[in-house]
């Protein structure tokens, strides 16, 4: 148990007490953080444990805390079918700041997912319309999930699956070729792009008697109980791409290139790399492959031309794979591409990043995949979120009720300019420039992570540019903060007297730091970075009160404390990794 944190310590012993009935595996994720403090540190609910031995919990629990004797690592109580824990300060104060010092920049890490495979699918944004606010909680979610993937030891390939065809394209082309402007097109592509979408949309509306924008299906598979000339011509432009018409391929291509320039500029400000950008057409025929044998098999019947795969048998509705005009759709490409990928990657494996309303769709998708033999169908999953609306009601681009990502950024890092010259005016402008990027992304980065993914959240300026309380500036503000000490004093050797450490403000503040490990396990195993985003926040609010209570530069315990803030740089600059943050050295 050398090298483990006290907590592990706690656990493995705990381990040895249970003995060889019942295996580590099932167990070690039992033990939780206790939902009040003066439970204890670290709780172990014995209701499984109960259920193998057909005894009460509380009896277990009772029975193993008359068998605990390593009172140097923690003292123990029950409550309630609970095994609580409650730390030796002494102990998780030398083991904690030890652990840190030791691993630094992996402190954290875990090999949970050495030797296994992981591919995110996310951001996945529409080629020929601009980024909106919509479409970051995918990108950075995304992002986050994968740095914590990496962290925990596991291969990871991120993928940005653009959509580059369906009949948003065919709508796209026409209203260029029909209202289109050269001159705002080589001024700004994507802003007239959008213009003309939305000119199409209005047109479109004028002619239909549907009025309702949820009977509308845009680029999904529903038969429109009515088909006007204009969305036909529409149609008819995105069939002539999948045949090679010579005309519309090189304007689609001209669109995905200027398209693919435009995002490029948004993912660098974000700092964001993927390990593949590819568009959903590459897998049409694919997915047209996979559709007609579907049908050979009996899987899937035609209906009215299209062909609809049957889902009775899996309690889901059945789901057209290939529209009556033989041309392909999202289910056609996506089907493709799943296959494609575990063909290349054999992929242990595979997330998708998309809002709460794809839930049954990929509920679908994955259930096809299973019917037609794939057995790794069951290593697909979903990661739905909420949706990022505005105040007067859902985003959407069909109608330009739309905040631009870019607006959204470039006002941020403004905001956060202003802020850096007033509270540090003597700063280099240079300096002050990175900064003020850092903070501005940051803030927003942060507002999205902040919240649990399910729960939706109304974009406005004040929740996205607060840079106060809950939020990536305080986070960063606390580690400059801490930074500023450490530039001022030097440390020459990393000992410490463990006495100096023992006021409550510093115990307090060291448990936050041996929590850290724990805190990125629960994220791994739920793929959800607001845990460490709630780790982080709750930490600097302990750091902060030490900081105000305990004097550090010019005390009795000086040489241990600036040990203490050393470990609080390190553990928060490993968590703000894992959710894609910059930290800036001076605010």
């Amino acid at each position: 148990m050398k090298n483990m944190g006290l907590r592990d310590k706690i656990i493995s012993k705990c381990l040895e007490i249970i003995g060889n009935d019942i295996k580590p595996e099932s167990v070690t994720p039992l033990f939780e953080q206790p939902l009040l403090k003066e439970h204890g540190d670290l709780s172990l609910p014995c209701f499984t444990i109960a259920k193998k031995y057909r005894k009460s919990p509380n009896s277990i629990a009772t029975e193993l805390a008359s068998r605990w004797t390593a009172t140097d690592l923690a003292t123990v109580n029950v409550i309630g079918g609970y095994l609580n824990f409650k730390y030796n300060p002494e102990t998780l104060i030398d083991d904690t700041l030890t652990e840190i010092l030791n691993k630094n920049k992996e402190y954290g890490a875990s090999n949970t997912g050495e030797g296994k495979k992981v591919l995110v699918d996310y951001c996945g944004v529409n080629v020929g319309k601009p980024m909106h606010v919509g479409h970051i909680r995918s990108t950075i979610l995304g992002n986050s999930i994968l740095n914590i993937l990496k962290f925990c030891g596991y291969k990871t390939y991120g993928i940005n699956y653009l959509g580059d065809t369906g009949l948003h394209i065919g709508k796209l082309i026409y209203a260029i070729n029909t209202w289109g402007d050269i001159n705002k097109i080589r001024e700004n592509p994507i802003k007239h792009f959008f213009d003309l979408y939305v000119k199409f949309h209005k047109e479109e509306m004028k002619n239909r008697t549907i009025t309702k924008e949820s009977e509308l299906i845009d680029n999904d598979d529903t038969v429109l109980t009515e088909d006007i000339p204009l969305v036909k011509n529409a149609k008819e432009i995105v069939r002539k791409i999948e045949n090679n018409d010579p005309e519309y391929i090189k304007q689609w291509q001209e669109i995905i290139e200027l398209s693919n320039n435009y995002f490029q500029k948004l993912y660098d400000l974000l700092g964001i790399k993927f390990d593949e950008i590819t568009g959903q057409s590459q897998y049409s025929n694919k997915g047209k492959e996979i559709a007609l044998k579907a049908l050979e098999m009996g899987r899937a019947k035609t209906q009215d031309g299209a062909i609809v795969y049957n889902l009775s048998k899996y309690n889901l509705p059945d789901k057209i794979i290939l529209r009556s005009d033989g041309s392909s759709m999202y289910s056609t490409q996506d089907i493709g591409a799943l296959i494609t990928r575990y063909e290349t990657h054999k992929f242990d494996k595979c997330i998708y990043v998309t809002g709460e309303e794809q839930k049954l769709y990929f509920q679908q998708i994955f259930a096809i995949i299973k019917d037609l033999g794939y057995d790794w169908a069951d290593r697909c999953f979903h990661i739905p979120f909420g949706l990022l609306n505005l105040p007067e009601g859902k985003i959407s681009t069909r109608e330009g009720k739309v905040v631009f990502l870019e607006e959204v950024l470039n006002r941020a890092q403004e905001l956060a300019l202003n802020i850096v010259k007033e509270k540090n005016p003597e700063l280099p402008d240079d300096i002050k420039t990175d900064v003020a990027k850092k903070v501005g992304i940051g803030a927003i980065k942060y507002m999205i992570l902040s919240i649990a993914p399910e729960k939706n959240i109304t974009f406005t300026w004040e929740k996205a540019l607060n840079l106060e309380n809950n939020s990536g500036p305080y986070i960063q503000y606390s580690y400059a903060r801490a930074n500023s000490i450490l530039r001022k004093k030097s440390i020459n050797e990393y000992r410490w007297l463990t006495k100096d450490l023992l006021d409550q403000e510093t115990v307090t503040l060291i448990k936050d730091l041996s929590n850290f490990p724990f805190t990125v396990r629960l994220a791994e195993h739920n793929l959800n970075p607001q845990v460490i985003a709630e780790f982080v926040n709750n930490t600097c609010m302990d750091f902060n009160y030490f900081y105000d209570k305990c004097r550090v530069i010019g005390s009795e315990q000086e040489k241990s404390r600036l040990i203490l803030v050393k470990s609080f740089c390190i553990v928060i600059s490993n968590a703000m990794n894992l959710l894609g943050i910059d930290l800036p050295e001076k605010m």
